[in-house]
């Protein structure tokens, strides 16, 4: 399986409903998100043989996966965190729901599309 988050219960800003994020992303990874497969090293790659735009939506959901990832790993860490004025966390919360929604839909796309 893909990456794993370590994330805590749900985070809690004052008023807001908390967003459990490390329930987002186990959702996220049983849903779409899977290992590259293994590759020999001599055969030439499956990645290598698609066409330009496919590698392009590859790297660009590699990408988004990594960001997604160092984004929820912030959000958790609460010395990290309490430098942000709340306002700015509401819009980083509001932005990973986004990303990992945009990161789902890529994986639809590359799984009913590229496979």
């Amino acid at each position: 399986m893909g990456p794993s988050l370590p994330l805590k219960p749900p985070l809690e800003l004052a008023g807001e409903p908390a967003l459990d994020l490390q329930k987002a992303f186990d959702t996220l990874q049983k849903k779409t998100i899977q290992p590259m497969p293994e590759v020999d090293s001599e055969a030439p790659t499956e990645k290598m043989e698609r066409p330009p735009h496919q590698q392009r939506v590859f790297a660009e959901r590699d990408e988004l996966a990594d960001r997604v990832e160092r984004l929820g790993l912030f959000l958790e860490d609460k010395e990290k965190l309490a430098l942000v004025p709340q306002a700015e966390r509401r819009r980083l919360r509001t932005q990973l729901q986004a990303m990992v929604e945009y990161l789902s839909i890529l994986d639809q796309r590359i799984s009913n599309n590229f496979e």
